[in-house]
């Protein structure tokens, strides 16, 4: 009886060992997340987001009122942002009661630190996010939340034309694939990115000679029933790209509070401001023209005299676009990330636009169009040889008239000045020139550029198939010296690259003076391998250098 009983104890403790022993590996599997992800009793793993953004835009204050547009890389102090996620399992199951249906997470900053916060998209149910350790989820998200959202689409409409209505829109471009959940892992990094490509239009009038006010300023299609141009439409979270767009114009409309433009090189001259959202589109089909920008002013000779409204329009070329060459064929367009900024002077004498500069960049840099920014331009004076031939007097423009930075088109746009007839003579330097300075108006201080535009390749005044005004073009692209307002010089003004100072370096220019609708003037040599040059007219098809210049007096271009 003893030993039975001894057996049966002995038979209890072991069984009591190997159950204690089974318990201990158990739990040690448990806190070691050995286990199945998912399976009953698997250590939860709170999720922790940290959120940024990928570029760096930053506004100007002016006038008018400006859209919202997100600022910094990094979400602002003082104010919560309200976010709609969307967090699921690999399955496409919700991870939590309502975190897959436009869930409001908010974001509050304070230092360093970032707290964040999670409800249904009612706000009235808190919901906590945890995953199974070594789980797989999916993260979708976008700023600012809005009701209308879904995991694949969230709408936008800039078809208002209160500025103050339109809200920039940011997505979640990183991460994208799963996100295995760890026990330990710190933060998500959640990097947003920003849906449209922002548009700066900046606004002076050329003269003083009356009152232009702008009425409103739109970027539309040039024709109907095309739709590179939209104001309606959602944003696919998936691929962040637009879809089910609607055509339309983007407008800022002033209504009864029109804003009088500035006078350009004016003291204290301030440009009229419009920033545009306009929702991405790059395509090989974009040709000239097909973008324009419209402005509508009220303008008046006198205050006693009646304002009278204008509609002038500026089409966008291709060279004015954001391009991209990462294919077989080059796309145009507006690029989403990117910072177009378009400076316009209203001639308010010829009743048109003009470009007198223009820069784009990605939001993130803080320094848009400086190029080669260390790069001090050559200076250049007028020296007078005629002051002894009394039927010769240069026609020097004042030093703050800039018109030539505002003719960017022909003359046949009305957008280049005259049709000139140079008088030219053998000889000296004062012959070949005194036709040139005589007869047409120039710009006694200038400033030249080192490097040759276009690449320092020989290119035509105008393209025959396109009719792209290459020559001026690729002046208006240049950016030495962190300037973004290179012109072609005018054949008066290629005087001065040849005298006192001579830039010619043995190669041939053109100028931006026309003699013709289908000629040009070009500084030219002489004689093949003499050294002395003079003006002389060329089909615009003819292909020599490009050496462009700026009114030095001209204030830079602002940011």
């Amino acid at each position: 009886m003893q030993t039975d009983m001894t057996i049966k104890e002995k038979a209890t403790r072991l069984c009591a060992m190997i159950g204690v022993c089974s318990l201990g590996i158990y739990l040690a599997a448990c806190d070691n997340g050995e286990l199945p992800a998912g399976g009953e009793g698997a250590a939860k793993v709170e999720l922790r987001f940290s959120a940024s953004i990928s570029d760096n835009p930053s506004t100007k204050a002016g006038q008018p009122p400006q859209p919202t547009i997100t600022s910094g890389q990094a979400f602002s102090e003082g104010k919560q942002h309200l976010f709609g996620m969307f967090v699921t399992r690999e399955d496409g199951t919700a991870l939590a009661d309502g975190s897959s249906d436009n869930m409001k997470s908010t974001l509050t900053v304070s230092g360093n630190k970032q707290t964040w916060t999670h409800t249904d998209n009612t706000g009235m149910t808190s919901i906590s996010l945890a995953a199974n350790n070594g789980e797989n989820i999916i993260i979708k998200g976008y700023y600012p939340w809005t009701a209308d959202a879904t995991a694949t689409a969230v709408p936008f409409d800039l078809s208002s034309t209160d500025p103050k209505d339109w809200t920039d829109l940011l997505y979640l471009s990183s991460p994208t694939d799963l996100q295995n959940i760890t026990d330990g892992m710190g933060s998500i990094p959640l990097k947003f990115s920003h849906t449209f490509c922002w548009v700066t239009i900046n606004l002076l009038q050329l003269s003083s000679n009356n009152t232009v006010k702008v009425k409103a300023v739109n970027i539309g299609n040039a024709y109907a029933g095309q739709g590179t141009i939209v104001n309606k439409g959602n944003l696919n979270l998936k691929t962040g790209k637009i879809v089910n767009s609607v055509s339309g114009p983007l407008k800022i409309d002033l209504g009864s509070q029109p804003i009088a433009l500035d006078t350009e090189g004016a003291p204290g001259a301030s440009a009229a401001v419009f920033n545009f959202l306009v929702p991405p589109v790059m395509s090989p089909d974009i040709k000239n023209s097909d973008i324009v920008i419209e402005v509508t002013t009220l303008e008046s000779a006198g205050a006693d005299t009646p304002e009278e409204e204008k509609v002038l329009t500026f089409p966008l070329s291709q060279t004015h676009l954001n391009q991209d060459n990462s294919g077989s064929t080059t796309l145009y367009g507006f690029r989403k990330g990117m910072h177009n900024t378009y400076h316009i002077v209203y001639n308010n004498s010829a009743m048109n636009l003009s470009l007198s500069g223009w820069q784009t960049a990605t939001i993130k840099e803080t320094m848009l169009g400086e190029g080669t920014a260390n790069v001090t331009p050559k200076a250049l004076s007028f020296v007078d040889l005629w002051t002894q031939e009394a039927e010769v007097t240069p026609k020097k423009l004042a030093p703050n008239d800039y018109r030539y930075h505002t003719y960017l088109g022909e003359v046949a746009e009305n957008n280049n000045g005259e049709y000139r007839n140079i008088t030219t003579q053998s000889g000296m330097l004062g012959n070949r020139y005194r036709g040139a300075v005589n007869e047409e108006p120039f710009q006694a201080v200038l400033e030249a550029a080192n490097s040759l535009a276009a690449g320092g390749a020989q290119i035509s005044w105008k393209d025959e198939e396109t009719g792209t005004l290459l020559a001026k073009q690729a002046c208006a692209e240049l950016r030495e010296g962190g300037y973004t307002d290179w012109r072609l010089p005018r054949i008066s003004e290629c005087y001065m690259l040849n005298y006192p100072t001579n830039l010619m370096n043995g190669k041939e220019y053109w100028s931006a003076t026309e003699a013709s609708a289908t000629e040009c003037y070009a500084i030219v040599k002489v004689k093949e391998g003499g050294a002395d040059y003079w003006p002389k007219k060329f089909s615009k098809q003819e292909s020599f250098y490009v050496r462009c210049v700026r009114d030095k007096n001209k204030p830079k271009p602002q940011k």
